[in-house]
């Protein structure tokens, strides 16, 4: 019925295109709006004190920053900037389907299974959740995936083209684990099994391998001797760093075999069945792979994310991939191809809905539309507010980035990177006025589950995170301003600040 060239577009067309219409979700994780922030306004060098900050925790992902750097630089700042910035990381998200799709036809697996395994990961929740967001993450899972590809590629390369393509697969890497460590052992989850368990390119694959990892090793000396940025400096000082700073927050996260759970949502399934098929040699590299990743994340982190489980994605993938395949060839054998067929899709698209409501577990920094409408509104009622906002990592970098001419203040000390920081009542009183404060309900927006297991488990409504951000400004605590409440959006509260003496009186009326 329809042309065969027609037929392979409409194949990949219609699954990018729902892709990227169910991914936007209007959020920010709390650590994209801080990549964000640096991306668009801190300077991009070694001298900056924020870049070996808590222990080197952008040691590990200075080149997701610079990715970031390079965009806005490009585009400028603001909210259609954002927006552009955001869509490319959803491309980034597609990128790595494609090049997942690439390296599984270069592993010689069944035909059917890189389409299945790339369009599995594309409606994945994690791969859905990453799309649109600036996180780290998106950077560095397109590039695995561009190093995974170029080393099965290059390892069925006799000549030197093949040693070309390794040393590439080794930067590509490299770039990734500066953008997230745990690439590694991302990289890991389709390479060793197939050392383990694809007998005929075991030697070629083993030899690539140290290729590989000769030259990260060295890259990654270089950089650190250079420059003194280690990706690997806050992983291994994690604990050290966190244990003396925080106090357990285990009301703060659900348990972490739950997470891995809604990591995988309803395509669990799917993965489970190609258990039925364990004697193939694509499920024993599947589920290697599976056990790779998730096993040590599960048991050693002391508390998960949906996204702490990205080196899973690509395992997961295959093995969900597997089990349609299994249940779609059973289903040939005793129901027509045109009922199996439709049967098999139907089944597929209600899960893809049913992992829709994984969504509001996840992890809310900013909502990013009525954060914009409040802001929006008190530009329109008033000539050039000074709006000061909370939380530097979430409300405060979102508003700064898409309205870098206002006039935006941080009510702590940060990093050292906030232009305009008032932190008292006496310099507040030096501002002229309107004077406007703005302040999320809680440091973050915490994820649907997590509210129901504290209300199971007594726990109040209000973010009760111990230590890290103050949950309350001095603004919110001062006895010389005097607030009032002007409206609400969402999880966001709008006051009207002045001072008990008359000195800073903004007026109201906003949002009224």
């Amino acid at each position: 019925m329809f042309h065969p060239r027609l037929k392979l577009f409409l194949w990949w067309f219609i699954p990018l295109i729902l892709f990227l219409a169910l991914a936007f979700d209007g959020n920010t994780h709390w650590d994209e709006t801080n990549y964000l922030n640096k991306g668009a306004f801190a300077p991009f060098n070694l001298s900056a004190n924020w870049v070996h900050y808590s222990g080197g925790f952008y040691n590990g992902r200075m080149f997701h920053i610079f990715v970031l750097h390079s965009l806005f630089a490009v585009l400028g700042v603001g909210i259609v900037s954002l927006f552009i910035v955001q869509a490319v990381m959803a491309f980034c998200v597609l990128g790595a389907g494609v090049l997942f799709f690439r390296t599984l036809k270069e592993m010689a697996l069944p035909p059917s299974l890189p389409y299945l395994s790339s369009i599995v990961f594309l409606f994945l929740p994690l791969a859905l959740y990453l799309a649109y967001k600036g996180l780290a993450e998106t950077t560095a899972i397109l590039l695995t995936a561009l190093a995974l590809f170029l080393f099965f590629r290059g390892i069925k390369k006799e000549d030197m083209s093949g040693v070309v393509m390794l040393i590439f697969s080794a930067g590509a890497l490299f770039l990734a684990t500066n953008s997230r460590v745990e690439c590694l052992l991302t990289f890991s989850t389709l390479v060793i099994p197939y050392i383990c368990f694809q007998s005929g390119r075991r030697l070629t694959a083993i030899r690539g391998l140290l290729w590989v990892g000769l030259m990260w090793v060295v890259l990654t000396v270089i950089l650190g001797f250079i420059t003194g940025i280690w990706s690997l400096e806050f992983m291994l000082r994690r604990s050290e760093v966190y244990g003396a700073k925080f106090a357990a927050d285990s009301m703060d996260y659900p348990p972490n075999y739950i997470v891995a759970v809604l990591f995988g949502g309803g395509f669990w399934f799917f993965a489970l069945l190609s258990l039925f098929d364990w004697r193939r040699t694509e499920v024993k590299i599947a589920w290697g792979g599976l056990l790779i990743s998730m096993v040590p994340i599960a048991l050693l982190a002391d508390h998960t994310e949906l996204r702490y489980y990205n080196p899973a994605i690509f395992s997961f993938a295959l093995v969900s991939a597997i089990g349609i395949k299994y249940f779609y060839d059973w289903l040939k054998r005793k129901q027509a191809l045109v009922k199996a067929r439709a049967f098999i899709l139907c089944l597929f698209c209600l899960l893809v809905a049913g992992n829709q409501l994984i969504r509001p577990f996840q992890e809310i920094g900013s909502e990013e539309l009525p954060l914009i409408r409040m802001m929006h509104g008190l530009h329109a009622d008033y000539d050039d507010p000074l709006i000061i906002m909370a939380h530097p990592h979430s409300t405060y970098a979102f508003a700064r980035l898409c309205f870098p001419d206002s006039r935006i203040a941080l009510d702590r000390d940060f990093e050292k990177t906030a232009p305009l920081m008032i932190l008292d009542a006496d310099t507040l009183a030096e501002q002229k006025g309107p004077i406007f404060y703005i302040s999320p309900c809680g440091d973050k927006e915490k994820p649907l589950l997590i509210k129901l297991l504290n209300r199971f488990r007594g726990g109040g409504g209000k973010d009760q995170r111990k230590g890290g951000i103050p949950q309350d400004s001095w603004v919110t605590r001062s006895g010389d301003l005097k607030l009032v409440e002007l409206g609400r959006a969402e999880r966001y509260i709008l006051y009207s600040v002045c001072l008990q003496d008359g000195k800073a009186a903004p007026g109201g009326g906003a949002l009224e």
